[in-house]
């Protein structure tokens, strides 16, 4: 309790909190909740909820951090809401040390707890990404934020963190790590070894391979030709990566780009190193869409033969979508042998 009070003390007026001394309110906490029966837990924790809630207000934090401590102490904890608030009141002062304690000494068995660890790693990605906005910290914010991500995954492991808890702490480390990635390489001078480092520490320590695929994703759509060399020789080093990638929403960039050699490249890409057999038909897909969408119907029929060949399925969709496109365009010489294969894909599945 001594130990507790000498932090919260220090807290206080490191934040500029006021200080103040407790009034009686209720009942003292140290007087063991005198008054209260013992049995009517439900009674204690509502009054302990209105005091905590009232010291909040206060803004009297140490007063706050020793009725906390003293309360779980006592095995009374503080409803949902009112832990929110505790949390939100030291946030609001960027007090990180005080939200790490305050669910460090919270038993886990606690789980409104996990707000606090919350609000602690709001703030500390917050100071990460305002040191990314100076130019001589942009390294310091990406090793920052990548021992942040590797600690959050860590704790998880080690159960001193919930999975819910983690989970979402973790897409948010994502999220910043990729904005990072995508910042960097606009850069004059990016740091790509080092981000190629930080990912694949990541990837041996918890076999997360997210930021190595978000770094390959950049190096693959960036307009840098050394870059786009930088991307393929990352999947020749790690063919594996390719198996693990999402590639809806590559698809979706590949698109919003609307480049053919994209959406080819992404099929070269998945049929080099074994991507899966769903990668490998999006892919086809994505590119007879592409075609589809500008009227190229000898280059679609060849995508359609290639995938045929290949034993890739395009999906009835999308081949439905070409094959009205054919008729109102079709090539001179072959519109009768693209049916003729149209058709027998499908009598073959129907088969």
């Amino acid at each position: 309790e001594a130990e507790s009070s000498n932090l919260a003390s220090e807290s206080d007026q490191k934040e500029g909190n006021t200080v103040e001394t407790e009034k009686p309110f209720f009942y003292s906490v140290d007087d063991g909740m005198s008054g209260i029966e013992e049995n009517d837990i439900e009674i204690q924790k509502e009054l302990l909820d209105i005091k905590l809630i009232q010291l909040v207000v206060r803004k009297n934090g140490t007063a706050l951090l020793n009725a906390y401590f003293q309360s779980i102490q006592d095995g009374i904890f503080p409803n949902e809401e009112t832990v929110q608030a505790i949390a939100e009141f030291f946030m609001s002062s960027e007090d990180e040390d005080t939200l790490e304690i305050l669910y460090r000494r919270s038993p886990a068995t606690f789980i409104h707890r996990n707000h606090f660890y919350l609000e602690a790693s709001k703030i500390r990605l917050r100071t990460i990404l305002q040191k990314w906005q100076s130019e001589d910290e942009k390294l310091q914010a990406w090793q920052d934020i990548t021992k942040f991500y590797n600690l959050v995954l860590k704790e998880q492991k080690e159960d001193l963190i919930d999975i819910s808890t983690a989970d979402n702490i973790v897409r948010k480390c994502r999220q910043i790590c990729k904005l990072f990635i995508e910042d960097n390489l606009l850069q004059e001078k990016p740091f790509l070894a080092e981000l190629r480092r930080e990912a694949l520490n990541l990837t041996l320590e918890h076999r997360d391979v997210y930021l190595l695929l978000a770094l390959w994703e950049a190096l693959f759509f960036s307009t840098k030709f050394e870059h786009q060399e930088k991307a393929d020789k990352l999947v020749e080093e790690l063919p594996q990566l390719v198996q693990f990638m999402k590639i809806e929403p590559v698809i979706e960039r590949a698109e919003k780009y609307g480049k053919e050699e994209l959406f080819r490249k992404l099929i070269e890409v998945n049929l080099s190193h074994n991507g899966t057999d769903y990668n490998k038909s999006r892919s086809f897909e994505a590119l007879l869409n592409y075609l589809t969408l500008h009227g190229r119907v000898k280059a679609g029929y060849n995508t359609i033969n290639t995938a045929k060949a290949l034993n890739i399925r395009i999906t009835s969709d999308y081949m439905a979508d070409f094959l009205e496109m054919c008729k109102a365009r079709p090539p001179i010489g072959q519109t009768q042998g693209f049916l003729d294969v149209f058709r027998s894909m499908f009598r073959k599945r129907d088969s």
